[in-house]
């Protein structure tokens, strides 16, 4: 975290006259994440995608190799369903998968047309005709693959009904996530599910944690998905379309995010455009201007002890009066959920290329009277719900 504070911005468009193929490589490099996301998204009802599982798993357990794609491509086409998933789950059938499932199918249809399964000898499968294991493996196939399909798809439509979200609470989810298939289809997914799964984003909103106009402030604001979560909600309560039940977004704030990683700042800022200024530096270093709301989610037990009480002096100096601040981190309790979470977290430094990372865990209590000595008044709640993951809220109000 010793990066010099510089705004982050999208990268620059190619310069006029120079030629017409970096210009056809760069709008193939924006209409491929575009393409890619309306086959991702075509068709998107529980009913639908359990169809096209069904019928994607129908076609592949089917021994037609070399036909899978056209044939998925026809049925979801005729069946209006989507078409990618349909031949992804095709790829039930695969080289790992596939000669077991082949024994299956021939042994199921040598069952049907026979009475009795094919003697597993090698006497048997030298006395074996072709145009008989033809038939077997004919029947046996289709027979397999339709109790496959009907199994998956069935599995498929209880799985999305049983998780399905609210209309309006899964449109807010696709605002704030759309903007990023512009950076690539898996940072989508990533926000995607990170809004859909993590139970804070949409906690801050159904509770109303997060207070109307002023400066918001996300030290550690990685992608950009709070914000961006929180740009959405003002655009779907503008039209109209704001969950039911829940009290109205904050309406007005002034986003800004501190990110140190370059890199993951761009995407931010590009998911973002103007709605949100993202400047890329170290919170512990850089100057932080008065703001109304801050926000600190699983940032902090990534600093030694020293450091996370120094961040926090500095974020709740910069609060207004009256100000709030807002923590999610883990809660270092004796329970599984927390060995989890420590797991996670060492496996997630791995990946970053940081195996040796330090990492320092708090209690809930010692988070929470670590804010009321920097003179907070601290509400301390379980944010676990959904994920096997020992978290808890602070949300800090600065008298004022």
């Amino acid at each position: 975290m010793n990066a010099t504070a510089a705004p982050a911005s999208p990268p620059p468009a190619a310069p006029a006259g120079g030629g017409d193929a970096p210009l056809r490589r760069r709008r193939l490099r924006e209409a491929l994440p575009e393409l890619l996301y309306e086959l991702r998204v075509e068709q998107g009802t529980p009913a639908r995608h359990a169809v096209a599982v069904g019928l994607g798993t129908f076609i592949g357990c089917l021994p037609l190799y070399g036909l899978h794609l056209p044939l998925c491509l026809g049925a979801a086409h005729l069946a209006r369903v989507n078409k990618l998933l349909c031949y992804l789950a095709a790829y039930i059938n695969n080289p790992l998968t596939g000669p077991w499932i082949t024994l299956a199918e021939l042994e199921l249809g040598h069952f049907l047309l026979h009475g009795e399964g094919i003697p597993l000898t090698l006497e048997a499968a030298r006395g074996a005709k072709l145009w008989e294991l033809g038939l077997d493996l004919a029947a046996g196939s289709v027979v397999f693959a339709a109790a496959a399909g009907l199994l998956l798809g069935l599995a498929t439509f209880a799985w999305l009904h049983a998780t399905r979200l609210p209309s309006r609470v899964g449109a807010l989810i696709e605002s704030a996530a759309r903007p990023y298939v512009r950076s690539g289809m898996h940072h989508w997914e990533f926000v995607r599910g990170k809004l859909r799964w993590d139970p804070v984003f949409l906690a801050l909103l159904r509770e109303g944690f997060v207070p109307p106009g002023g400066t918001l402030l996300d030290v550690g604001c990685g992608r950009g998905i709070l914000l961006s979560l929180l740009a959405a909600a003002e655009r779907q309560h503008a039209d109209g379309e704001w969950p039911e039940g829940w009290p109205a977004p904050p309406i007005g704030l002034a986003l800004v995010g501190i990110e140190p990683r370059g890199r993951t700042a761009g995407i931010a800022a590009r998911a973002l455009g103007g709605r949100a200024v993202i400047e890329v530096g170290d919170a512990l270093e850089i100057p932080l201007v008065p703001y109304r709301t801050a926000t600190l989610f699983d940032v902090l037990h990534y600093l030694p002890p020293a450091d996370q009480e120094r961040l926090l002096r500095r974020v709740v100096a910069g609060l207004e009066p009256g100000g709030t601040l807002i923590v999610r981190e883990a809660d270092a309790r004796a329970s599984l959920r927390f060995a989890i979470t420590r797991l996670a977290e060492r496996l997630r430094s791995i990946l970053r290329g940081r195996p040796r990372q330090t990492l320092a865990y708090r209690g809930a209590a010692e988070w929470a009277a670590l804010l009321v000595g920097l003179g907070l008044e601290v509400d301390s709640r379980p944010m676990s719900g959904g994920v096997p993951f020992e978290n808890v809220l602070l949300v800090g109000r600065r008298p004022g």
